[in-house]
């Protein structure tokens, strides 16, 4: 169980990132705390906000609750509204380390912008290179398939002219005979 006036700092990290659990002397101080046996000074000074790297926010849900006493609630509904003001707290306000993870984020984002940047470029640079290569080889193709046309007529008219030859020939001889 958590003490009273600490902030769900004994959760896993998984659930809770950025919180270190507490020792078992900060957790009796927090007991002692409540019970009044010391002061609230030295409980507050504990390890009750501290974190692996860095401190996340501090909300004192012990001030907080006897606040709340001293308005008029009941010792109850002044831990209960603290323990909810520290889970609003809690869920809706970005730590520090949330808004350098963030920002880790957003820059490794630009790199890799830059990083695709660079290789559209390079794609670019690259199809441009195939599709020169691609026009180069049309060309040579078109060249051939002209040359293969003209070498192909060239072939017919010898052909063309040979039957008119062969026909000529055999009308005349045709001729001759009859």
């Amino acid at each position: 169980m958590v003490p009273f006036g600490v902030r769900a700092t004994d959760r896993s990290p998984l659930s809770s990132p950025g919180f270190a659990p507490l020792d078992h002397a900060t957790r009796a101080a927090g007991r002692r705390a409540r019970r009044g046996r010391i002061r609230c000074s030295e409980y507050r000074n504990s390890e009750r906000w501290t974190t692996g790297s860095m401190s996340a926010m501090a909300f004192d849900t012990l001030k907080f609750a006897k606040r709340l006493k001293e308005a008029g609630f009941t010792e109850q509904q002044a831990e209960a509204l603290a323990d909810a003001e520290a889970d609003l707290i809690e869920q809706n306000f970005a730590t520090k380390r949330d808004v350098a993870d963030i920002k880790r984020d957003i820059a490794d984002v630009k790199r890799d912008i830059v990083d695709v940047k660079r290789e559209i470029k390079e794609l670019e640079v690259t199809l441009r290179n195939e599709i020169k290569q691609l026009d180069v080889k049309i060309e040579q193709i078109r060249s051939d398939v002209a040359r293969d046309l003209k070498d192909l007529e060239y072939r017919m008219t010898i052909k063309l002219g040979t039957m008119m030859v062969v026909a000529v020939g055999a009308m005349a001889a045709l001729g001759r005979v009859l």
